[in-house]
């Protein structure tokens, strides 16, 4: 099984469907898939990947409500991800789909052979979800839209749009799964040294330290923020509201950057 690199997920129906398609021979029963989502059941973008998801299924023959079977666990809890992860391998489905990637870590842990398909927000590799890019192994592919290999360049890309930029909040989630990736800060510490920025670290343990910690960063001038890591979907809300109120430019891990530069 692969990963996939790419960030579209209109291609990920096609990765998932794979393991059923490879079994439909098998007779006319109803199939069964599980789908562990980490983010609340109105996430947005987290409809657009179930909507997404759905369609390239029944593209290839599989309707949900007909010859499939789909259940669903949704939270936007990490710490409830193990329990539902429980829940889901104890059914027996023919696959997991799992969003993001510590959605896919929690079912990994619990079955070795159900197939995993996983939408990630984070470096597989670094994160331990597959053993490395280009042989993942076991029971688990998907899509990844980042490689903290990379971590050098997006400060690289944040100083060219910002260029004024002499400081960097490497913000993230103290308890979150990717609060520890040497590889990603060994990289962009020495993209920072050779551009002339300051990065400082800023772990924070609940949304509530979110605001406090960004409003004492933005009182000295030519400040960005950067957003590491997986959070729960309330730590980006947090962040791009008060990225916004503070004029603080802000990229997330992914890429994306919203905000203004002042």
């Amino acid at each position: 099984m692969r990963v996939a690199t790419s960030s579209s997920t209109r291609r990920l129906g096609s990765a998932a469907a794979w393991p059923l398609a490879a079994r439909a021979q098998q007779g006319d029963r109803v199939r069964r898939v599980g789908a562990l989502i980490g983010a609340a059941k109105d996430n947005p973008r987290i409809q657009s990947i179930v909507a997404t998801f759905r369609e390239r299924l029944a593209m290839l023959g599989w309707v949900e409500g007909g010859n499939l079977r789909m259940d669903y666990r949704f939270t936007g809890d990490f710490d409830r991800l193990a329990a539902y992860a429980e829940e889901l391998v104890t059914l027996r489905p023919e696959l997991i789909f799992a969003v993001p990637g510590p959605a896919a870590r929690a079912v990994q842990q619990r079955t070795p052979d159900i197939p995993i398909v996983f939408v990630g927000n984070g470096d597989p590799a670094s994160s331990g979800l597959i053993s490395n890019i280009a042989r993942p192994g076991g029971n688990t592919t998907g899509f990844a839209n980042i490689f903290y290999s990379l971590g050098g360049k997006w400060l690289e890309l944040f100083k060219e749009a910002v260029p004024h930029l002499t400081r960097v909040a490497d913000l993230f989630s103290a308890n979150g799964p990717n609060a520890n990736l040497s590889e990603l800060r060994a990289n962009m510490a020495a993209a920072a040294t050779r551009l002339g920025i300051t990065i400082v670290r800023m772990p924070v343990g609940d949304v509530a330290a979110i605001e406090p910690a960004i409003t004492a960063f933005a009182a000295t001038p030519d400040g960005g923020l950067l957003f590491t890591g997986a959070a729960p979907s309330a730590y980006s809300e947090a962040i791009e509201r008060l990225a916004l109120h503070y004029s603080l430019p802000l990229m997330r891990g992914s890429g994306a950057a919203i905000g203004r530069a002042s």
